[in-house]
């Protein structure tokens, strides 16, 4: 006999792509299409070569606005113009939650997106424009840092991609830590740091998994954990939560795998207790398949 849900099917996940991509120490890493496979969480294939000719097509654009000795700020104005007056690049309000606001494809196609996805497309464009610019992980939101040289005294200006690419001055920027510590706080140098690239996948790993959570979506909730683990190999609590997941999913085997990575690497403590949990339940599912 079986379980009335014995028919579903194991979620197919080939992670290849994922595992050769999500390498941060590799020489040819490539930050915007490794973020780019995001998108596969859905169980869809992803473009990268037509979404690279797509972003190629706009930093043409940028290009072809600077006079032959472009100086600063002509660069930067230039990229500001083109994605965010002509292409009307700005933050998704209405649906914030929405995965496809993480999708970088998707992004390119609607010109909305999360502060993350946008200052990605943000800083590439400007790197093949040849214009220096960098992600920062600024407290609940992300922007873009653009390193500048005025009156020979080195500058950082910083772009805010999801309000329509407006430049954020260190008063605006202590007033948004005011909003979101609720305490008075001194903008430092650390808030400025460029994002390190496995905390920037991580970040937007995060951000789906809390989509997909409260969508109660196992399924790409399943995928975001795999590429999660992919980052953190060595999370005893990642390898847990997947085991669960895969049970309710009926992959038994990859539950049980992932029950013994985690007590392996974990030997005690909250993913243990969850990975012996779900062997008990998988113990209990086997008394129901005959």
């Amino acid at each position: 006999m079986s379980r009335p849900d014995e028919s579903r099917a194991p979620v197919d996940d080939d992670l290849a792509r994922e595992r050769a991509a999500f390498v941060p120490d590799d020489p040819g890493f490539d930050l915007f299409r490794a973020a780019a496979l995001m998108g596969r969480v859905e169980g869809r294939e992803v473009d990268l070569d037509a979404l690279s000719r797509e972003v190629g097509e706009l930093a043409v654009r940028v290009k072809a606005k600077l006079s032959l000795d472009a100086r600063w700020p002509e660069p930067l104005s230039a990229l500001l113009e083109v994605l965010f007056v002509e292409e009307g690049y700005q933050g998704e309000t209405v649906e914030y939650d929405d995965p496809n606001n993480s999708f970088l494809d998707v992004v390119v196609d609607r010109r909305r997106g999360l502060p993350i996805a946008l200052s990605l497309l943000t800083c590439e464009v400007a790197r093949r424009t040849g214009l220096p610019a960098h992600g920062i992980a600024f407290p609940g939101h992300f922007l873009v840092g653009v390193p500048a040289d005025l009156a020979g005294e080195p500058e950082l200006v910083v772009v805010d991609p999801f309000h329509g690419g407006r430049l954020l001055t260190p008063d605006a920027l202590e007033e948004q830590l005011f909003r979101l510590t609720g305490q008075r706080l001194e903008l430092t140098v650390e808030h400025l740091r460029p994002a390190q690239p496995a905390a920037v996948l991580t970040r937007m790993l995060q951000n789906l998994r809390g989509s997909y959570l409260r969508r109660q979506d196992p399924e790409c909730l399943l995928r975001v954990i795999s590429r999660q683990i992919l980052l953190r190999p060595n999370d005893a609590m990642l390898y847990a939560e997947r085991a669960q997941l895969r049970r309710d999913l009926l992959d038994r085997e990859g539950a049980r795998a992932d029950c013994e990575a985690a007590i392996r690497l974990a030997g005690r403590g909250p993913a243990v207790t969850i990975a012996n949990h779900v062997v008990e339940q998988l113990d209990d599912d086997a008394k129901f398949v005959c």
